[in-house]
């Protein structure tokens, strides 16, 4: 049997089988995307969780395509489907988190501990530029039941400059009392970025009222003196009791170890 021409193939075949392959692509593609649609707004729970979490293992481009559809698992019921769904979402970057800020700004107030503190931590990624305008809704997060996103709003208004830190200082400053002392770590790093001129009197009595508390924690006490140094440009009159009631030590800002930076928990 005599063989085709190859032009014959290029004019004729070539052209049908690139089309077949290009319809069942097609058709492959369509039935993926209906097998995620069905597994993310389903009724099962469980099922849903499980497909968000193949949707990050897979990876950013892929979770970008269902993104519509995992913005409405951020209402759901369930904290799992709604703590998945916010994980999903965060990894599509900062770009993509601030074309859809809103729903980020609700999560704050998620009852749920985690949910809070994901959605914290995506938005203090952004621009300050673009946070400034939120930081009321970071002041009333500082009421939060949680711990973590009390941490994540003092960071948060930290991070968009010493214009929201002076204007929110007073909640700020109560919480130097908190019960949680990363809470009071991070109050005393947020009143750190005040430059000396704009320090209200009333930040650096409770800050040297907390040196005189049998806080127990080294780390608020570092921050504190840290603080007062930065902002009274010489610590050598802080006399504090490192130990509640046996001595009493001077110490000078040589002795400080400047971090300035509040530790966050890993998501």
């Amino acid at each position: 049997m005599d063989s085709v021409p190859e032009e014959v193939l290029q004019t004729s075949l070539l052209p049908s089988l690139l089309d077949n392959a290009g319809m069942v692509a097609g058709v492959c593609h369509l039935w993926h995307n209906i097998m995620w649609t069905l597994r993310l707004s389903g009724s099962d729970s469980d099922i849903c969780i499980q497909a968000i979490r193949a949707l990050i293992r897979l990876g950013p481009a892929t979770i970008l395509l269902q993104a519509p559809l995992l913005l409405e698992r951020l209402e759901h019921r369930g904290v799992m489907v709604r703590h998945s769904a916010v994980v999903a979402l965060s990894a599509l970057g900062t770009q993509w988190v601030s074309e859809h800020i809103t729903p980020f700004l609700g999560l704050m107030e998620d009852p749920d501990e985690d949910i809070s503190f994901i959605a914290l931590c995506a938005l203090t990624k952004l621009p300050c530029e673009e946070l400034v305008q939120h930081a009321a809704r970071f002041r009333a997060c500082l009421k939060h039941p949680s711990p973590a996103a009390r941490c994540g709003a003092l960071q948060a208004l930290s991070g968009i400059g010493p214009a929201a830190v002076a204007k929110h200082s007073k909640p700020i400053i109560a919480k130097l009392g908190d019960p949680d002392p990363q809470v009071r770590r991070s109050a005393a790093v947020a009143l750190a970025v005040l430059p000396r001129a704009d320090v209200p009197a009333r930040a650096t009595t409770a800050l040297r009222k907390r040196l005189e508390s049998d806080d127990e924690d080294p780390r608020v006490r570092t921050s504190v003196l840290e603080t007062l140094a930065k902002h009274e440009q010489s610590a050598q009159d802080i006399r504090v009791d490192v130990t509640p009631g046996l001595q009493q030590l001077n110490l000078g800002v040589e002795c400080l170890v400047p971090n300035g930076v509040m530790e966050s928990r890993s998501v």
